[in-house]
């Protein structure tokens, strides 16, 4: 019989036991009941028992009910909850979800309260995650996720495996188990914080500690088999993004009107452009400023010249361009199979994918051969229950009774206590009858280059930086102390400054120099005596690189050129900043005088 789990909930103790309290060994027999062994007065579970819910991707839920006779007890979501054995092992540890109350119909005081919890893992739920990275691990990822937004929360390091080298990440406003789920996925690995609290992610087991060859372990008559596969195909067109060409060279003749030509291809980057075999100088739409011979834009179909080109003029335009990827497989078995099983028609059930992250024709053909190996089978699922343990979700069972004989992924192991016993409820998959089968299946197509999340192109990842300073009465600089009318500012030990003029420019430091200056986007109340505000954005294709220190300046001295004006105000900064990444900076300037 498996040991029984005590309960607590925030400081309230429920079902405490002296076993292990006191050392004593206690061995309840088949026929005793929770509440006829626990200290008497204690509250104790209703009919309905303690179940624990593990899932694929590292979660775990637990559900009971509390007998409240007394009527003293009130339970508050995000409280802490935890359930032992009677032996001290740790079965659940997490946060209060849902706290339900009931009062027993006929009775002043006596209640009940349906419990729902979930393990640590929903932490990951509640901070939100902007982060940006080139050329690097998963698993390094993790780890300055980790440390910039979970540290604080106490979790810690558990097992973090280096994964796959990820050459872009672009996560912005998502939560940080959306970050870590796109990071698992590209690495086909499993992202959750253990009950002792620390963060695990790493690749999947890849097999259970037992299989089922007979019905020996399978409780009567609960074993069920499920055939459907919704997303069958066995026939794969895959459409990915755009990639480069080859260098194309194209000619045309001029006509001494003709400003525009048409290309094959929208156009990516130009080599040359030459007019009567002399090299013209080419331009980008939108983006170089100043006197070009002629423009282009990228992803545009175009070449555009200043001044037309001269009647019979050659005119010869090397660039490379764009193409999209597009790949189609066919699993000819599959298609045989099928049409036999049918009694007509040709078999084939086609489908379509379309992924931008592919951008390379081969990437697409693999791609496309990957679908066909999970979906082009038929998809079984079977649910069965037992008492034998040691089953985790995530994990491959074989089984092979009843006609079957497959590895099926567990998706789900339920877990019931009650009564002094223990009772699993398993569900398994084989083929793609759940999203769990195509992630944890992915051998043939598992190195994803890139993760884009919920960026624009133009801001990348919008990363918001917060600062604040109160500057007393006595410091100097103090863009509170007021300039006297026409008297400029100094730059002695005792500035003024003008309000117009009290914030200025925002620099970037590195190793004790200025490597980046940038007027302030934005200055809010600058006319204020007790407070104003500086806001300012750099964007993903300013200031990339190291960065240690931050420093912000004033006065009607400052201008563009680096250290000009005051300085007032510097941090540390430590930041390697990318061109995945916009920055904003807000500054608080508070007066304590």
């Amino acid at each position: 019989m498996a040991p029984i789990p005590l309960i607590k909930i925030g400081s309230t103790e429920l079902y405490t036991s002296p076993a292990y309290e006191n050392d004593v060994v206690v061995w309840p027999n088949d026929s005793m009941l929770l509440d006829e062994w626990i200290e008497i007065g204690q509250l104790w579970l209703n009919d309905s028992g303690l179940l624990l819910d593990h899932y694929i991707d590292g979660r775990a839920t637990a559900a009971f009910a509390i007998w409240d006779e007394s009527g003293a007890y009130t339970f508050y979501e995000r409280q802490q909850v935890t359930i032992k054995a009677w032996d001290n092992t740790l079965f659940f540890a997490g946060v209060l979800q849902k706290a339900e109350t009931i009062k027993l119909p006929g009775s002043a005081t006596a209640k009940f309260h349906s419990i729902e919890a979930a393990d640590y893992t929903c932490i990951l739920e509640w901070r939100t995650c902007d982060y940006a990275a080139e050329n690097k691990l998963a698993g390094d990822a993790v780890r300055e996720i980790l440390a910039e937004y979970l540290a604080e929360e106490g979790i810690t390091e558990g097992l973090i495996e280096a994964g796959e080298l990820l050459t872009e990440i672009s996560i912005g406003n998502k939560s940080v188990a959306q970050a870590y789920q796109k990071l698992a996925e590209a690495c086909n690995f499993i992202c959750y914080i253990s009950y002792d609290y620390k963060l695990y992610f790493h690749a999947r087991t890849l097999y259970a500690t037992w299989g089922i060859s007979d019905e020996t372990d399978i409780l009567s008559e609960t074993f069920e088999i499920t055939r459907s596969n919704e997303n069958y195909r066995n026939t794969e067109t895959v459409i990915g993004g755009y990639e480069e060409t080859s260098l194309q060279t194209e000619l045309f003749l001029g006509d001494g009107t003709t400003k525009t030509f048409p290309l094959a291809y929208a156009a990516n980057r130009f080599s040359t452009v030459t007019v009567d075999s002399v090299n013209k100088t080419i331009g980008q739409k939108g983006t170089d400023a100043g006197a070009y011979d002629c423009y282009y834009a990228v992803s545009s179909e175009t070449l555009t010249f200043e001044v037309a080109p001269g009647n019979g003029l050659e005119i010869e335009a090397k660039y490379y361009g764009l193409w999209r990827a597009k790949s189609k497989a066919e699993d000819l078995m599959a298609i045989t199979d099928n049409a036999t099983r049918q009694g007509f028609g040709s078999g084939k059930v086609e489908h379509i994918t379309i992924d931008e992250v592919l951008t390379s024709i081969i990437a697409a053909g693999e791609y496309a051969n990957a679908k066909l190996n999970e979906y082009a089978r038929d998809g079984i699922q079977v649910n069965y229950k037992t008492r034998r343990e040691d089953l985790a979700a995530g994990t491959l069972q074989h089984i092979e009774i009843q006609g079957l004989d497959h590895d099926f992924l567990v998706t789900h192991v339920s877990e019931e206590h009650k009564d002094g016993d223990t009772e699993y409820t398993v569900e398994a998959c084989y083929g793609p009858v759940m999203d769990e089968w195509t992630l944890f299946f992915r051998d043939s197509f598992t190195a994803v280059s890139a993760i884009r999340e919920f960026i624009a192109e133009e801001s990348g990842v919008s990363k918001l930086y917060n600062f604040s300073h109160t500057y007393e009465a006595i410091d100097r600089p103090n863009p509170f102390t007021a300039a006297l009318p026409g008297v400029p500012v100094s730059d002695d030990s005792w500035p003024c400054f003008s309000p117009l003029d009290r914030a200025e420019y925002i620099e970037f430091w590195r190793d004790g120099a200025c490597v980046f200056r940038k007027q302030h986007t934005s200055v809010v109340d600058e006319d204020e005596d007790d407070e104003f505000n500086s806001y300012s954005y750099v964007s993903p294709s300013e200031a990339a690189g190291e960065i240690d220190e931050v420093v912000f300046w004033g006065g009607d001295s400052a201008t563009i050129v680096y250290g000009s004006g005051v300085e007032i105000y510097r941090a540390n900064f430590s930041k390697t900043k990318t061109i995945l990444e916009s920055y904003q900076l807000n500054m608080e300037y508070l007066n304590g005088a």
